[in-house]
């Protein structure tokens, strides 16, 4: 993990990752707790395709919890975005 390496310095950034997840367990409607898992399995760095493809994989659902939870949250639509390509356009209500 290039990234990993680069801004942590020892193993406590897994045991942070775990106490976020777990804390995702009991609060699933924690948008900015999402939003955090989502960011770091974007930009851990893996070089290996199949590995960060399965990190994309876990960050787009993460960031798609979050922005659900919190449509308004600019920064988890654009991550959103890196991971999973350009969203859509909302359409129009009808009134």
């Amino acid at each position: 993990v290039e990234n990993f390496r680069h801004y942590y310095h020892d193993a406590d950034y897994v045991a942070q990752v775990g106490r976020l997840r777990r804390f995702l367990d009991e609060n699933p409607d924690h948008a900015d707790g999402h939003f955090l898992l989502g960011y770091h399995w974007v930009f851990l760095g893996y070089s290996e395709a199949a590995k960060r493809e399965a990190y994309f994989a876990a960050a787009k659902r993460e960031l798609s919890k979050s922005a659900e939870l919190n449509p308004s949250d600019e920064w988890a639509n654009r991550l959103l975005e890196l991971v999973d390509g350009p969203r859509p356009a909302s359409s129009p209500s009808v009134t």
